[in-house]
């Protein structure tokens, strides 16, 4: 940002037009404030981006984990569920012979 510098009067001797750099530009102090906030924008915005990506990351994983989880569960189910009518087989299969034993006690007696 440019500034207009003010006219200087030759006559006035005073040492209040002192603060005057003679440039056209941004005063040496509000520059260096300005590059530094500008650096620390700069720096905040990599830090958010850096701090995003790792979330993305984390989030994904963390939906692979899930979805791996959800995996296992429903073959986990799938397994309870064979073993469930395996042992319903092993009981009817045992009454069955029971049954058969009590008979045959039954008729030898």
């Amino acid at each position: 940002m440019f500034l207009t510098p003010p006219k200087y009067d030759h006559d006035d001797d005073d040492e209040d037009d002192t603060q005057y750099t003679g440039t056209a530009e941004t005063p040496a102090p509000h520059r260096a404030r300005v590059n530094n906030l500008t650096n620390q924008v700069s720096e905040l915005l990599r830090n958010k981006q850096h701090l995003e990506k790792g979330h993305k990351a984390e989030i994904s994983g963390l939906k692979n984990e899930m979805d791996q989880t959800k995996r296992d569960m429903e073959k986990y189910k799938a397994e309870a569920k064979m073993k469930e009518r395996e042992l319903q087989r092993c009981k009817a299969e045992g009454d069955g012979m029971r049954e058969e034993v009590s008979s045959m006690i039954g008729m030898t007696e």
